[in-house]
């Protein structure tokens, strides 16, 4: 294992800083311990040459060179000084004991042994280099109890024993000291950084309390802001409640709410939160922007139906200035979303550069979720309101045509009616004639309507531009919310204001008897319930016309057979042959509207076959 993966693994390791400091002590008291050996080293070579001791005279040397190597050599690793030095100590006490015996300093080193072996291995190391220790001291005692080893006389007189000690007192103070020094100046470092780390938490327990306590307030707003609207049923009353107190309670330089036309695919400015008495007060700026437009925050929050945040406006090509904010600085566009379904966009605006944060929003977001909520069910409750008024209109139809006979009279005050209860530019009815191959405009409301009749204006049933006969061949109701839009589109020079257009069937017994068809001067005025709402009056109205027309073929044939009764009546009261022919002539002229009438017998007819 090289010392570089042994330093890789090292350092994924909990107790990598630990190893580090370890590391390092032992390199530096291994550098410090190698001069400091050389003069004793030295020493010891000229005691040994003294004494005549030339065998240790290679060992000394051999040692002096192995502890450069080892502490000066970049090649050897961490791991190995640490062993090395834990060796080179046992090796003094060895050689000590067996040199001087029990008035050595051997068990000096003995307890420097046990230090390392705590220092650089932990507990184990210092129970095993303390049971090491003991263990070699037993060793020596045995063999010089025993005699095994000869007694060596301690003699003060020789310098070179002294200087001998001395450097290894040295060696042992410098062991000592050095790693005592080290130990309290990197306790001191981790202290310091203990400190700090403290410090930092501290810094860090108190910004979060801090965004604990601004994030408490500002879901606090929120919940102030969904209770105050939640009693809004009317709409655009809601949409200002909610600028107006999201712009002052946190804070803001401007707020407004954009709704979504999903025919249009255009968002349209509805509440701006100008304040009170401000010179732009009920006015809206820029009031339609396209999703598809790329240079607009509130498009691109609409498109990808995700919070969209610039805290610096100015830096960013896609933001959209408004002349009526001159100070924005920074925008946050939240979309307003219920499920997936797109209904509008929170615009929140700031002064301050960089104002928003992750937390805002999140907060802002928040709040449109609920705006968004409030929209639907105030919609929800809007298109209930509006279905139960039109389906009243509906009945009011019914009723006030249901008494009514006459189809052209029924017709006419059914369009005008409409025109007026549902609020419409213009209503008329086309009836399909006999054929089933034309529509004939029948009956208009007002005296456009009348104009427009008197004119025998038809539409084949075929015709491609005609949003009319579309309805009638499709047999479904058929809407146009922009007319300029729609190649179809049939206008006529008496409705120039003709913006939107439904057309649907009337149907009775599975068969189109004919066409109601409603105009506004609004663009995207009708909706699905319209058509749902125009298709069962239409539906009433096709009934009505059914109704009429067997009633007036019902009063026919009744008519009919009394004519008959009454003629039969009259020729059963005559006397003679040429007075009952008289008065069948007469009477069957009379019924018919002609006159005058003859009625010729063949002869053959007589009974006695003689002529009349």
């Amino acid at each position: 294992m090289t010392e570089s993966t042994f330093s890789s693994q090292v350092s994924d390791r909990p107790d990598a800083s630990l190893f580090s400091w370890r590391y390092s002590l032992a390199r530096r008291m291994f550098q410090l311990i190698t001069f400091i050996s050389l003069p004793a080293i030295l020493a010891s070579t000229y005691y040994a040459f003294d004494e005549g001791t030339y065998s240790y005279i290679p060992i000394y040397i051999g040692m002096l060179v192995a502890m450069f190597v080892v502490a000066f050599w970049k090649r050897v690793s961490d791991t190995v000084r640490i062993w090395g030095l834990m060796v080179l100590i046992y090796f003094v006490v060895v050689l000590d004991f067996y040199t001087e015996g029990r008035g050595s300093l051997a068990r000096t080193f003995l307890l420097a042994f046990a230090f390392m072996g705590a220092i650089f291995f932990g507990r184990r190391g210092a129970i095993v280099s303390a049971v090491l220790g003991l263990a070699t001291m037993a060793t020596f005692a045995f063999l010089f109890t025993t005699n095994a080893l000869p007694d060596y006389q301690v003699t003060s007189t020789t310098s070179a024993g002294w200087i001998s000690n001395t450097v290894i007192v040295a060696v042992l103070i410098s062991l000592i000291v050095y790693s005592v020094n080290y130990l309290v100046s990197e306790m001191t470092k981790f202290l310091a950084r203990s400190n700090q780390i403290n410090q930092i938490i501290e810094a860090e327990r108190a910004m979060l309390e801090q965004r604990v306590v601004e994030r408490t307030k500002a879901l606090t707003n929120v919940a102030e802001i969904s209770t105050v609207t939640s009693g809004i049923q009317n709409l655009n009353e809601m949409l200002a409640n909610v600028v107006h107190l999201t712009q002052r309670r946190f804070g803001l330089y401007h707020a407004h709410i954009f709704l979504y036309d999903d025919e249009t695919e255009e968002l349209r400015i509805i509440a701006c939160g100008w304040k009170e008495g401000d010179e732009h007060e009920g006015t809206h700026g820029t009031t339609v922007i396209p999703v598809s437009q790329e240079q607009s925050l509130v498009a691109r929050a609409a498109r990808t139906k995700l919070a969209v945040v610039i805290n610096d406006v100015h830096s960013d090509p896609g933001w959209l200035p408004n002349a009526l904010l001159p100070d924005t600085a920074s925008e946050l566009a939240v979309p307003l979303l219920v499920g997936d379904r797109l209904l509008g966009v929170l615009d929140v605006q700031s002064d301050r550069m960089n104002a928003f944060s992750e937390a805002d929003v999140d907060v802002q977001s928040t709040l449109g979720a609920q705006v968004a909520v409030a929209i639907q069910n105030i919609q929800q409750y809007e298109d209930s309101q509006k279905i139960a008024s039109d389906l009243g209109v509906v009945a009011q139809v019914g009723i006030a045509t249901a008494t009514i006979t006459d189809i052209g009279k029924l017709l006419q005050d059914v369009v005008d009616l409409s025109k007026k209860s549902f609020n419409l530019y213009h209503a008329h009815i086309y009836m399909m004639n006999e054929t089933g191959d034309t529509l004939t405009l029948t009956a208009g409301a007002g005296d456009v309507g009348r104009q427009m009749v008197s004119e025998g204006r038809s539409i084949p049933l075929n015709s491609e531009k005609s949003l009319v006969a579309r309805a009638a061949r499709t047999e479904q109701g058929v809407t146009v919310n922009d007319v300029t839009t729609d190649p179809d589109f049939l206008p006529h020079p008496l409705l120039p204001q003709t913006r939107s257009e439904l057309a649907v069937p009337m149907i009775v017994s599975n068969r189109v008897i004919g066409v109601l068809d409603v105009q506004s001067e609004i663009v995207g005025r009708f909706t699905e319930l319209d058509v749902s709402v125009k298709t069962t009056l239409a539906s009433q109205i096709a009934v009505a016309v059914q109704n009429a027309r067997t009633f007036e073929e019902s009063r026919r044939n009744a008519e009919r057979e009394a004519a008959v009764n009454l003629i039969s009546q009259r020729i059963q009261s005559t006397n003679s042959i040429e007075q009952a022919l008289k008065v069948a002539a007469r009477e069957l002229g009379h019924a018919l509207g002609m006159k005058p009438t003859a009625v010729t017998i063949e002869a053959s007819a007589l009974g006695d076959g003689s002529n009349e």
